[in-house]
């Protein structure tokens, strides 16, 4: 495996596979338009990553900057290239770029009564294999409820911290999307 790891802004081709992959690893009630992240990804505190093995585009990440935190808000892999390794491996190389900064990234809450429990636990099985544990912390994103996730175990953040994230996230969207209320929840499990 060769990761490389290139802004959307320097990738040539693709383009369309990307926003594909974007479109159909989110389900649109959680995805913002493309062209808005694409252009929102411009700002010094977002991060639009585009990652390829050998020329191959193996996946995607859309991260927010905030102090020392980087919020994953976004991460797929390619079908074709699921289950070989390219997800531990590009999880592995985003601890090491950003090694200064405390991971967050959110998941669907385990709730047995989900049509897509087993790929939840399977997805939450994936994160803690790779070094994130989970925080007993949710937020509540309309009819969703995600919990955070960390690569760090001693991080401490509070709802302020999401806040801020948030608003950078609907900054300049203006109506396109309903805003999204925040309520973090301890002992949803």
């Amino acid at each position: 495996m060769n990761i490389k790891i290139l802004n959307i802004s320097e990738v040539e081709n693709d383009y369309e596979q990307i926003k594909t992959l974007y479109e159909e690893s989110f389900p649109r009630t959680e995805r913002f338009p493309f062209d808005y992240i694409v252009k929102r990804s411009q700002k010094e505190d977002m991060k639009f990553d585009i990652f390829y093995d050998n020329n191959n585009f193996i996946g995607l990440s859309y991260m927010i900057m905030e102090k020392n935190i980087v919020f994953i808000l976004y991460f797929a892999v390619n079908n074709k290239h699921r289950g070989k390794g390219y997800g531990t491996e590009i999880l592995k190389q985003l601890k090491e770029k950003y090694k200064d900064y405390t991971i967050l990234l959110e998941i669907e809450e385990l709730r047995e009564d989900s049509s897509n429990y087993d790929q939840r636990v399977r997805r939450k099985s994936f994160y803690e294999k790779n070094g994130f544990y989970g925080t007993n912390k949710h937020i509540k994103e309309g009819p969703n409820v995600f919990e955070i996730m960390t690569s760090d175990i001693n991080t401490s953040f509070d709802n302020k911290l999401f806040r801020k994230i948030y608003k950078k996230m609907f900054n300049g969207i203006g109506k396109l999307i309903v805003p999204v209320f925040i309520k973090m929840k301890k002992g949803l499990e």
